[in-house]
């Protein structure tokens, strides 16, 4: 059951310790979109984007403070259109005069303000600007777009269907987990990137190897196209590289809430965000442990060879502009990224606007689900000496030792192997001003979790496969 704290975000994150989160992530109220429940200090009525922003870097500066120097924060955060109120649909007389929820209703932008009627007001630019002001390392701006948007009254301009989820660092080094969230190619899609588009007979787009190969530009197996535009080390192992666009519908709900995001928006960042586990005493993170595997040879399309000799000597020493080869990477499991030796526990996350609690639903899914912790080795493959007397074991037994990946190369054995590192159970800090939202939590809890079960993952119970022989 997750911690909540009832009361006004800034006053609730001044008494928590300083670093002692992991991971944050939030959807602060938009700026005079809506009123909720006509609670007295509520955020988002500021009367100008100034003062609505001012008030945003305060929370901030706090979120900072509590962050772990390795903590990281998502933030969405929607737009918002100037107005200068009247009698339309949401308007002071219009259909809707009795919500007080929107910019309209409440009298509109002022002169003051500079921003014209109908324009956008550009919220989310000014917030990541004023971040990044203050310190914050702005890694990403990930789009999440939304399949069944709202539909749009407006008639001159198109209906938005995107919002940006902002990642902010506190510092440049802390914890990422991107393999958790690489995505899986069909059959269909790895031998199309494999061979290309633009290698394919004019007019044929069909897109199979052996229409490819009848064009004269045939390429083995083992090689990577790099025709259509694709980064080679994006594909290795059947897996494509995240890319920042999240195409996520928005989650029906029962609850009056007006502005919950979906369960699986949290969801996404925590697998790539939050740590799986955590030593008690610093509080470091545990690391995945990877290793590279034997060289993939590339075969550049018509005219990138070219490219690369022109740029000679822009690329690092091991580039694959230089060596003409990439080489994937396995995983070998889970190590702690300190020598204190404590058995691991889980992440400490926080929400300073946390709502009905959709991130608290979201890290109770995986610290509940086991299975979600399970990691198929692609291609099948294992440690194994390259010469006598070389340690082919990525740790000692006691955990002491890093790996020592010059002893040992990966060699493939034609049967997949898993590694199994769960998300351990953490603590989940939610900041709520409605006690009423805090109170709808358990059926919050009960419609993510349905939600998810939709689409259950591989293994519906904890694999038979081992914890880590560090890992108690």
């Amino acid at each position: 059951m997750p911690d909540f704290r009832l009361g006004d975000a800034l006053d609730r994150l001044r008494e928590l310790p300083s670093e002692s989160v992991h991971f944050a992530m939030t959807s602060p109220p938009y700026w005079a979109l809506r009123n909720y429940a006509n609670l007295p200090g509520q955020d988002g009525l500021e009367k100008s984007p100034a003062e609505y922003i001012a008030r945003q870097m305060a929370v901030f500066d706090e979120v900072r403070r509590v962050l772990r120097p390795d903590g990281t924060l998502s933030v969405n955060i929607g737009a918002t259109f100037s107005s200068a109120g009247g009698s339309g649909r949401q308007g002071a007389t219009g259909q809707r005069a009795d919500r007080s929820f929107t910019l309209e209703r409440d009298g509109g932008t002022s002169p003051a303000d500079g921003i014209p009627a109908k324009s956008l007001c550009l919220i989310p630019e000014r917030f990541a600007l004023a971040m990044v002001e203050r310190g914050w390392v702005l890694r990403n701006k990930v789009v999440w777009h939304k399949r069944n948007s709202m539909p749009s009254s407006a008639r001159d301009r198109m209906k938005c269907t995107y919002e940006p989820c902002y990642f902010f660092a506190k510092s440049g080094k802390y914890y990422s987990d991107v393999e958790a969230v690489r995505q899986q190619l069909t059959g269909a899609a790895q031998e199309r990137r494999k061979y290309g588009y633009r290698h394919f007979a004019e007019g044929n787009r069909v897109g199979s190897p052996e229409d490819n190969r009848g064009t004269g530009h045939a390429m083995p197996a083992i090689g990577i196209d790099t025709s259509a535009g694709a980064n080679p080390g994006d594909y290795l192992d059947g897996a494509d590289w995240p890319e920042d666009v999240l195409e996520l519908t928005a989650q029906p709900s029962k609850l009056q809430h007006f502005a919950m995001y979906p369960v699986r928006l949290p969801l996404w960042f925590m697998r790539w965000l939050m740590p799986r586990a955590v030593c008690p005493e610093c509080g470091k993170a545990w690391r995945r442990e990877t290793v590279k595997g034997e060289p993939v040879q590339q075969h550049w399309a018509p005219g990138t060879q070219e490219k690369i000799d022109i740029a000679q000597g822009r690329h690092g020493d091991t580039s694959v502009m230089n060596t003409g080869h990439v080489s994937p990477s396995m995983t070998l499991g889970w190590q702690p990224a300190c020598e204190c030796g404590k058995a691991p526990i889980g992440p400490t996350i926080l929400d300073p606007y946390a709502g009905a609690g959709t991130t608290a639903a979201a890290a109770e899914y995986l610290w509940t689900h086991p299975a979600e912790g399970l990691d198929t080795v692609l291609a099948g493959a294992r440690m194994e000496p390259t010469r006598p007397g070389g340690s082919s074991k990525f740790h000692s037994g006691d955990g002491s030792q890093r790996p020592e990946y010059a002893k040992a190369r990966m060699v493939k054995t034609g049967q997949p192997t898993s590694v199994f590192q769960p998300y351990l159970p953490g603590r989940a800090l939610m900041i709520e001003l409605n006690p009423d939202y805090a109170d709808h939590y358990q059926a919050r809890r009960d419609e993510c979790f349905a939600s998810l079960m939709d689409q259950p993952p591989a293994l519906a119970t904890a694999p038979d496969t081992p914890l880590l022989e560090n890992c108690t």
